[in-house]
Formats: structure tokens, C-alpha cells, sequence
């Protein structure tokens, strides 16, 4: 019995792990956002924002995993990314290009959004 409570415990802690790396939908991290900023000027160094910046680097980076993927499998890349390090994307583009999305968008995770970003940014030559 003790084992199957443990086990149990077990799966639920680890469900709760993968539950926590999620990645927000648009619409969860636009109400963050949003949050953040009616709160008047943003502290830069504050958690909420260091949270949606990194929320904001983990889906970049995703898309440049899903790049790099491609290529190494011989695969065409969904979008056409710069060497990293060559080109600088702006804060203020991206959240503003998110916070232009239509509503339809907002259960996505914010990882597919902005994979469309990528593709839309950096398009490849067909």
C-alpha cells in the first residue's frame, strides 16, 4: 500500500513539474503583461518582468531549436533565421507584434505564436 501512495505522489509531483515548464498561451502572458504596465512605468529588474522576458527567451529559443532541427535532419527550416548573434530583436517589436494578435491566438502557446513570428520576421525563399 505504502508503495502505491508513493508512486502515486510520485506521478502527481512530476505532473505538476511538466505542468510548471508550460509554456503560458498568448493570452496568459498578454494579461501578465498587461498587468505589469498598469502598474505604471516598468522596473526592468523586477521579477514579473525578468518572468515574461524569460518566458519571451524560452519561445525564441524554442524556435531556434525547431530551426536548428531542421536543418540537421536535411529538413527545409520553417523560417530563415540570421546566425544567433547577428541580429538583435527589439522588445518593443515583438510585444507589439503580440499584442496584435487576434484574439483566436490567445489559447496558443506562446511558443506557436511565436514561431509565426520567425516566419514572418525571417521568411525563407520559396
Amino acid at each position: 500500500m505504502k508503495k502505491i501512495i508513493v508512486a502515486a505522489l510520485a506521478a502527481f509531483v512530476a505532473s505538476a513539474a511538466v505542468a510548471q515548464a508550460a509554456p503560458p498561451t498568448l493570452g496568459q502572458w498578454l494579461a501578465r503583461q498587461r498587468a505589469l504596465a498598469a502598474q505604471g512605468p516598468v522596473d526592468l529588474e523586477s521579477a514579473a518582468f525578468k518572468a515574461l522576458y524569460a518566458d519571451l527567451a524560452t519561445a525564441l529559443a524554442a524556435g531556434r531549436a525547431a530551426h536548428n532541427a531542421d536543418l540537421a535532419a536535411g529538413r527545409p527550416p520553417a523560417a530563415c533565421l540570421p546566425p544567433p548573434g547577428q541580429q538583435q530583436l527589439d522588445w518593443n517589436m515583438v510585444n507589439g507584434w503580440l499584442r496584435a494578435r487576434p484574439e483566436a491566438e490567445q489559447a496558443q502557446s506562446l511558443n506557436e505564436v511565436i514561431g509565426r513570428f520567425l516566419r514572418e520576421k525571417f521568411p525563407c525563399p520559396r
